[in-house]
């Protein structure tokens, strides 16, 4: 899987990974073994207390779990809640929420650092006027990515889209 490739880098060492949604067994193949991090840790985040359960047991099955930081709520405000800056931040959260996730990531986002986020074609809908809030989030979203003087985005379409964005 493509996004081994980004966790395997040794000078990536703090992740984060914004998810108000399923427990994310994903993340868990996406950080073992080879890129496990040195030091600072992983954190993840779910606002269902049910999936962080889900997700602490997925990151022990990978032999992980004394890594990462597992956080219950919701995602943006559980950023305030860990201080320092980040390698990678993975966002994947509730769509409309993806713009204020940007905005409160690119401070926190270390140089060389990537934004990776989830669903950015979403179904190709944001190839239309937007009908909902998720889509109007997302289509914000990808905008501010290209307009941003701080980041290098690329949309790779893979299954819903992955943006990734490397700070300058």
């Amino acid at each position: 899987m493509w996004p081994t490739v980004v966790f395997a880098d040794p000078d990536f060492r703090r992740k984060t990974n914004f998810r108000n949604g399923i427990g994310d067994r994903v993340f868990g193949d996406l950080v073992r073994p080879r890129g496990r991090a040195r030091s600072g840790g992983l954190f993840h985040s779910d606002g269902d207390p049910k999936n962080a359960e889900m997700a602490r047991q997925n990151f022990k099955k990978a032999g992980i779990a004394e890594q990462v930081r597992i956080l219950t709520g919701d995602a943006l405000d559980l950023l305030d809640t860990v201080a320092g800056d980040f390698d990678i931040i993975l966002i994947d959260i509730n769509k409309h929420q993806y713009p204020a996730a940007l905005r409160k990531s690119i401070p926190r986002l270390k140089q060389g650092g990537l934004v990776i986020t989830d669903n950015v074609l979403w179904s190709g809908k944001v190839t239309k006027p937007p009908k909902d809030n998720s889509t109007r989030g997302i289509l914000e979203f990808n905008k501010m990515v290209y307009a941003s003087k701080e980041l290098f985005p690329v949309i790779v379409p893979l299954r819903d889209g992955v943006a990734v964005c490397r700070k300058a």
